[in-house]
């Protein structure tokens, strides 16, 4: 059954558990965002073709509001989830596959629920993979698209003004798997960066690309694995050391 576990509400570690607001419809995917912007993140129910999908806003104490018939696109598209323009509402970029119409859901208010946007100069075209961080560090998520093999490869720098991104030819060789997070911590005098850790499997070392806050990347060689990396901040807490550091976790 749907259920919602709430952790750090008991003494004995146990979660908190409560009922979801709505039955849901099958084949819908989830996706996390804080999409209205108040501090509570939000539930996206994507139904892929003509299902029905809908919103559950957060609203504390464990309950959630639902919204329903959005309007998401039809077709098999890929929710791609960061603050592309950095208001701090969480926004949905839509990413399709070859020719299919992609856009951008700018997060807002509840009530206004997102501020839908196509533009010609967010068009993904052929890449393989294309993943979300923040690679200059100005508070807007950009995107980095990947092609296997000797594909092209670019970096997509958001702009202020909800206009079209800052488009970067980049070169990577080879079969790799993209994982991203602010590894090397806060540039020097700057905000912090998303870098991308250029995973592929075996022992043999890995290029890691740390931003440089001036739209470019530093290139240095990590050491490898043969197990499959998790990102996350695992040994960090507010005011640590290392807070500002991503970890990776083998398994």
């Amino acid at each position: 059954p749907l259920q919602l576990w709430r952790f750090g509400l008991r003494s004995d570690g146990r979660p908190t558990v409560s009922s979801p607001p709505a039955a849901l419809p099958p084949l819908v995917q989830p996706f996390v965002g804080d999409f209205d912007g108040d501090h509570r993140d939000d539930i996206f129910w994507y139904g892929p073709g003509a299902t029905p999908d809908s919103v559950w806003f957060g609203s504390g104490l464990g309950s959630f509001t639902a919204t329903e018939s959005l309007g998401a696109p039809l077709g098999g598209y890929t929710p791609l989830v960061g603050d592309f323009d950095g208001d701090g509402h969480a926004d949905v970029f839509w990413q399709g596959t070859g020719g299919s119409v992609e856009s951008i859901w700018y997060g807002a208010a509840r009530a206004s629920r997102f501020a839908k946007v196509t533009d010609a100069g967010w068009d993904t075209g052929a890449a393989d993979k294309v993943v979300v961080g923040d690679f200059d560090g100005d508070g807007r998520s950009d995107l980095f698209l990947y092609g296997y093999g000797l594909k092209a490869d670019a970096v997509w720098y958001s702009n202020a003004g909800r206009v079209a991104p800052t488009k970067v030819t980049k070169v990577v060789f080879g079969t790799a798997t993209p994982v991203v997070g602010n590894i090397d911590g806060p540039v020097a005098g700057g905000a912090p960066t998303d870098d991308i850790y250029w995973y592929t499997p075996g022992a043999t070392s890995d290029p890691l690309w740390t931003g440089t806050g001036a739209r470019t990347f530093a290139a240095v060689i990590a050491p490898g694995n043969t197990g499959v990396p998790i990102i996350g901040h695992f040994d960090g807490y507010p005011g640590a050391p290392n807070a500002a550091r991503a970890d990776l976790y083998w398994r």
